[in-house]
């Protein structure tokens, strides 16, 4: 398992996007699922298909975000930021050539 390199700041948005997901859009698409059950035949329901495919889109993108979570190493900014001008350098170098 390897660990994912991201900075505090990067790790808050994740949260922070994990926790919307989890609290906010995973209750609206059970609703819309229930709400698209209650229109009768399933196998003809757009509104049935179009909620199971949020759901499934939901779902997997908590999984990843959970993944990226558990493997996370924290990075300072300050490391991140001479990371970010050392590979500027290089692509220039190599652009020069």
């Amino acid at each position: 398992m390897n660990s994912i390199p991201m900075t505090l700041r990067g790790k808050t948005k994740l949260d922070e996007e994990l926790k919307h997901l989890k609290s906010v859009e995973r209750p609206k698409v059970i609703q819309e699922i229930a709400t698209a059950r209650a229109h009768g035949d399933l196998s003809e329901n757009a509104e049935y298909d179009a909620a199971k495919e949020k759901q499934a889109f939901i779902e997997g993108r908590i999984k990843e975000i959970e993944d990226k979570l558990a493997r996370a190493q924290i990075r300072s900014e300050e490391h991140t930021s001479e990371l970010q001008s050392l590979r500027h350098l290089v692509c220039r170098l190599l652009l020069e050539k």
